[in-house]
């Protein structure tokens, strides 16, 4: 009996994860940093090079209603808002999890890079989160403010890991997607 509760319990767990989604229609609460101008991850962040281990101390995140549509199955979904949950937690670790494992999901969903890529700078991983952001750029197809988010958030990586004409030049390519 045991081995049978084992098996479904998995199973269990991601259908009452699916009954915790918002309706069709409607999306997960995010965490609203303020004006579109104002709402970018690390906007407080200083110039200064940061070691790879030091995360920055100011956190805004971009209210996924401002991007492109989260996910494509309720499954991704649910555990896009999970990873928004942990985010508003300041638990990177669970975000970034629950992104992961989105991401074995849907691979080619550039929200979820995004997503991860901002966890990431959030943990002090710098230029994992720029080849993150990379990656979700290059499947946004037409999504300007997806890939304006994503460059603005290449330059704060690239500012942190000391690149200034990185950064500039990020920010750069950022302004032209507005």
């Amino acid at each position: 009996m045991t081995q049978i509760l084992l098996r479904f319990l998995p199973l269990s767990a991601l259908l009452l994860a699916a009954c915790a989604t918002a309706p069709p229609g409607e999306r997960a609460p995010v965490i609203d940093a303020g004006s579109p101008a104002e709402s970018d991850i690390g906007g407080a962040v200083s110039s200064s090079p940061r070691s790879v281990d030091q995360a920055p101390t100011t956190v805004e995140v971009i209210p996924l209603e401002r991007a492109a549509p989260p996910a494509g199955s309720p499954a991704v979904a649910s555990l896009l808002g999970q990873a928004e949950a942990a985010s508003r937690e300041r638990d990177w670790s669970a975000a970034a999890v629950s992104l992961e494992r989105g991401l074995r999901i849907e691979p080619r969903n550039p929200v979820l890079w995004n997503r991860l890529a901002e966890v990431r700078l959030q943990q002090g991983q710098f230029r994992q989160a720029e080849q993150l952001a990379a990656k979700s750029n290059s499947l946004a197809g037409g999504d300007r403010l997806l890939q304006t988010r994503n460059w603005r958030l290449i330059a704060r990586a690239r500012r942190q890991l000391g690149d200034e004409p990185g950064a500039v030049e990020a920010e750069r390519r950022a302004e032209a997607f507005r």
